[in-house]
């Protein structure tokens, strides 16, 4: 894994295997996902955790840099599609090419993709991508799911924490954050927070 392209840490990666093994122990099963796959490092990596029954799902620009308005990653389809094969290769990934802009609930649901369990945020890193990211996810969430969000502490991708300090402040959100590392933010639902 240390051989793909990308910036996820050994830490990061180890703590959210351990919180989707402590999903399954509590029968907590859906689908997997990630908006900004870059290469293909995270939503690989937590790949491997699924259970056979579970989708994972790969969001990316992909082919539509042009849209990539910040620069944060440049996603490459089929440097993905090879390394999914090389590393995950018993892993039938669902990829969505396009801007998260344009992805809703109903997106998934036209394609019988069940609610995630775990949803990692990670494609563009300016406040309204970012905040509207988040808010997918959290409308995507099953119950006791999670939503990782990366480089919240970077000052370099300052519309991300911004976009953090909104949602979280808003009446809107059904998320609250039970776990922060050097550059990831974990949310979930209330009722789960102690748990996790």
């Amino acid at each position: 894994m240390s051989r793909l392209g990308g910036w996820l840490t050994t830490f990061d990666l180890n703590v959210s295997i351990l919180l989707t093994r402590y999903q399954h122990q509590n029968n907590i099963y859906g689908s997997i996902g990630e908006i900004g796959v870059h290469h293909g490092k995270y939503i690989i990596g937590l790949s491997l955790s699924a259970a056979p029954e579970e989708p994972v799902i790969a969001m990316d620009l992909f082919g539509h840099q042009t849209q990539n308005l910040d620069g944060s990653g440049r996603g490459d389809l089929q440097i993905f599609l090879n390394n999914a094969r090389r590393f995950s290769p018993h892993t039938n990934f669902t990829v969505i090419e396009g801007n998260s802009m344009d992805i809703t609930v109903k997106t998934f649901s036209t394609r019988s993709i069940p609610q995630f369990r775990f949803f990692s945020v990670d494609g563009g890193h300016f406040y309204d991508a970012a905040l509207r990211d988040t808010k997918l996810a959290a409308c995507s969430l099953h119950p006791g799911g999670i939503v990782s969000v990366d480089d919240i502490l970077s000052d370099s991708w300052v519309g991300v924490s911004d976009a953090m300090f909104s949602y979280l402040r808003s009446p809107e959100a059904t998320l609250v954050p039970f776990l922060m590392t050097p550059k990831k933010l974990y949310l979930t639902h209330p009722s789960m927070h102690q748990k996790y």
